[in-house]
């Protein structure tokens, strides 16, 4: 969590941004465990040294973090182009795989080496496993999570709370200093007898932890879509929801782990396993059937009970939601994922080699399963149909892991029988279900427009009386409308900055809204007019407001840049007589650092001589301490005091 944030003020707050590092972080974690098995595949190292190495090496890159982003950041600065475009999504990449994979494939490392110091400790059905570690991290991560954007990143800042990670690896290089016996030493891979017994190959482990890890971020980052339609968009929000997924697939491990018991080498993995996966799909099934009482239960605890803080109450709707769409498919994945480790610990005699591929290939597949989320099934398909698309892996999984376990053709029959009817069955529901429930939320209005993708959902209602267009951004946070008073407001948002200006013949505009208030600081004088938007959605939706704002994106003057603003200042070098920034909400995810110090300083080095800054600012969008931070920022910055409200 503490360098997705210090790495959005460097790479962009954008979706795209986002997803990029987190995704580069995952696979970082996977390049370890695979480098790592295949290092000691057929050698013997020192458990000792090697995690005191992998610890000490991360420290160091951590503690370095502050003094390589500034050189690494010149290499963006000087290549990406200010537009979001394939060619600056491979830019982004390549600088979060330099800061991200060697950290963390060190990080992706330590995990196997310990699950192979764990076997070997373990005694008769001592519970000192590799799957007792996996579960105990589970859960001490998930602390971690809600920890760090609760307390640790609200108390100490960025930069301290980077330094207390690399605290924290030089602590753990010493524990591993006291604890690891020096003599302990990893084992050669050897395949059991059981693996030439087994009728699932070892790389079939593979492939299902693979799509595991895939289906489980899919449905992760749909939840967090869904999760921002009932409540503020917020990095508190961010932190829960990992925080949660983490722990539930804990408890699955613990789960599985007691329902084994001691029958550890005569559990059916391979029933458990696809019926975890089936019944992960049976989750997702019902959460498109069911949104809307999920919601109603979510929204209840957002405003009940009255006398508790809005912060305990934000945490407690959160929490329920999450419960209710996440809480099966994150059980089902610490259940299977426990159990796929067992199995594959059965067909070898080491733990490092299965371990290592086993967890490198989840979190492959987590990182492909984000970034196909993200950039190829929520534009193309809709929150919706992705959804139903993931519980079709899930079902084909599972239909494939079952069959390829049966020994009877005609068990395997009824089985691909049974599949078959849930498969027909995820695929009439992906395309009648609306997991958004758009029409529902809107009435009495009505849904002129529903737009998914992956920075949001954007809608457009009529008032089903007077007409009126309103324009929403997560169903919470209302853009604009073109009722009489509105329209008002936004003539004079529009037209003020412009005539204040004695020239403003280039002007920047950042964000779009519904139009209308770009459509008044397109002034005669202007001459070229740069409009700023990085959800696409909102630009579809600025359509059905042409008839209020003269259809002004198609004014051969009008230039539009899909990008976040903060990240197109940084990227581009032109500068400009006027800049305006509309009115945000400050409190969002990302949405902070156009409120800066930093960024008011880049958008003066962006001003042309004589150039002038406006901003649109509110008591509505934040506590009035914050507001007053802002304005001290833009009189330190711009030598000006004064403001419109």
């Amino acid at each position: 969590m503490v360098w997705i944030k210090i790495l959005e003020t460097h790479l962009g707050m954008s979706t795209a941004a986002l997803a990029t590092v987190l995704a580069t972080f995952i696979g970082g974690l996977g390049i370890g465990g695979l480098s790592i098995a295949a290092l000691t595949r057929h050698n013997s190292v020192s458990l000792r040294k090697s995690v005191i190495a992998a610890e000490l090496g991360a420290a160091a890159w951590i503690a370095a973090l502050p003094f390589t982003l500034p050189l690494v950041e010149k290499f963006y600065l000087q290549f990406a182009p200010p537009v979001e475009s394939a060619g600056h999504l491979v830019i982004r990449l390549l600088t979060a795989m330099i800061l991200l994979i060697p950290p963390a494939a060190l990080f992706g490392s330590v995990f196997p080496l310990l699950g192979e110091l764990a076997e070997q400790s373990r005694s008769g059905v001592s519970q000192a496993s590799v799957s007792r570690l996996y579960r105990d991290g589970l859960i001490w991560s998930a602390l971690g999570a809600a920890v760090f954007p609760a307390i640790i990143l609200r108390s100490f800042g960025l930069a301290a709370s980077n330094h207390l990670i690399a605290i924290l690896c030089v602590t753990t290089a010493a524990a591993a200093f006291a604890w690891i016996p020096e003599d302990a030493k990893s084992r050669p891979l050897r395949l059991s007898s059981t693996q030439t017994a087994s009728l699932i190959p070892t790389r079939g482990l593979w492939v299902i932890g693979a799509v595991l890890g895939a289906i489980l971020f899919g449905s992760e980052l749909i939840g967090a879509k869904y999760l921002w339609l009932l409540v503020q968009d917020t990095f508190y929000g961010n932190g829960i929801l990992v925080g949660i997924v983490l722990m539930l697939m804990g408890v699955g491990a613990l789960a599985f782990q007691k329902a084994a018991g001691s029958r550890r080498s005569t559990v059916d993995h391979a029933a458990w396993v696809s019926g975890s996966l089936l019944l992960f799909a049976v989750s997702l099934v019902l959460w498109i059937i069911f949104p809307y009482p999920i919601a109603c239960v979510g929204k209840s605890l957002a405003v009940w009970p009255p006398e508790v803080s809005g912060a305990v109450r934000f945490f407690m709707s959160t929490t329920a939601i999450l419960f209710l769409v996440l809480g099966i498919p994150s059980l089902c994945s610490g259940w299977a994922f426990y159990g796929l480790c067992e199995w594959a610990l059965q067909q070898a005699d080491s733990s490092i080699d299965p371990i290592g591929r086993l967890t490198g290939w989840n979190y492959l597949g987590s990182m492909l399963g984000s970034l196909a989320t993200n950039f190829i099934l929520l534009p193309v398909l809709g929150v919706t149909r992705t959804l139903a698309g993931l519980a079709l892996i899930a079902c084909f999984a599972a239909a494939w892991l079952a069959a390829a376990a049966s020994h009877s053709s005609l068990e395997r029959m009824r089985q691909r029988l049974l599949f078959g009817l849930l498969l027909v069955l995820c695929f009439w529901i992906g395309k009648s279900g609306d997991v958004t429930f758009a029409a529902r939320a809107a009435s009495p209005n009505r849904v002129l427009l529903h737009t998914e993708d992956a920075t949001g959902i954007v809608e457009v209602y009529a008032d089903p009386y007077t007409g009126d267009r309103m324009l929403f951004s997560n169903r919470l946070h209302m853009e604009g409308s073109n009722s009489p008073s509105d329209v008002i407001v936004k003539t004079y948002q529009g037209a003020l900055p412009t005539l204040l200006h004695p020239a403003p013949r280039d002007v920047l505009v950042i964000g779009l809204g519904t139009g209308m208030s770009l459509a008044h600081n397109l002034a005669p004088e202007v001459l070229r007019l740069t409009c700023v938007e990085y959800s696409r959605g909102i630009v579809r939706a600025a359509h059905a407001f042409d008839a209020d704002n003269k259809n002004v994106l198609a004014n051969p003057k009008v230039h539009l840049i899909n990008q976040d603003g903060r990240n197109f200042l940084r990227l581009s070098r032109d500068r400009y007589d006027l800049i305006i920034q509309d009115l945000f909400f400050p409190y969002q995810t990302g949405v902070g650092n156009l409120y800066s110090f930093d960024h008011f300083l880049q958008i003066k080095t962006h001003l042309l001589p004589g150039g002038a800054f406006c901003t649109m600012d509110s008591s509505a969008s934040g506590r009035p301490r914050r507001i007053a931070f802002h304005h001290k920022d833009l009189s330190i910055r711009f030598s000006i005091n004064d403001v419109m409200a």
